[in-house]
């Protein structure tokens, strides 16, 4: 490598400092950006609570809420699919570790990153396959039964938010190769 200030060749602790002084802005981005899509899933959510209160004092006085049910399962799929990157990189996903936490930390680390490149495979073809379906709804004009609202903008909400759990766990994949290599 060359250093541009000096002309001079840089050197590996200096260009390992470069890379994850990159790293470190990435993971800041992708926090930045899953924080954000939290809170407007935490919005819809209220907004779905709000919703769910007032058609359940609706069908009390018999003046349910035409279409709530179609409404509120839209609103499900926004919330699940912009929070699910914040869930993952505060590791709140689920895992199961009871064979695995017996065995020799250098053993658990090269097994973690093993099933979480295996995991990002599985999410980058769901991803993939959620904008191929996307673009087959949108072009048939899928709407839902009593309100008529489209269904492409929650397909792209869903497919947008599996490509940023594809982010957040490339990023966790390259930490953690980071910290198999380290030991």
């Amino acid at each position: 490598m060359v250093n541009a200030g000096t002309g001079g060749a840089t050197s590996p602790p200096e260009a390992i400092s470069q890379i994850k002084k990159t790293g470190r802005t990435l993971d800041s981005v992708i926090n930045a950006i899953c924080r954000t899509l939290n809170i407007l899933g935490i919005t819809v959510l209220m907004g779905m609570t709000a919703l769910t209160v007032v058609d359940v004092i609706g069908r009390i006085f018999k003046r349910p809420i035409i279409g709530g049910t179609e409404i509120t399962e839209f609103m499900m799929v926004t919330i699940v699919f912009l929070c699910i990157g914040w869930a993952a990189v505060k590791g709140k996903m689920i895992t199961v570790d009871l064979v695995t936490m017996r065995l020799p930390l250098k053993v658990q680390a090269v097994l973690n990153v093993i099933t979480m490149i295996i995991g990002l495979g599985v999410v980058i073809i769901i991803a993939w396959r959620s904008f191929v379906a996307t673009l087959d709804v949108q072009s048939d004009r899928v709407t839902t039964m009593i309100l008529h609202i489209p269904a492409a903008p929650f397909m792209w909400i869903l497919s947008f938010g599996f490509s940023v759990l594809c982010l957040v766990m490339l990023a966790q994949v390259v930490r953690n190769v980071a910290k198999v290599v380290a030991k």
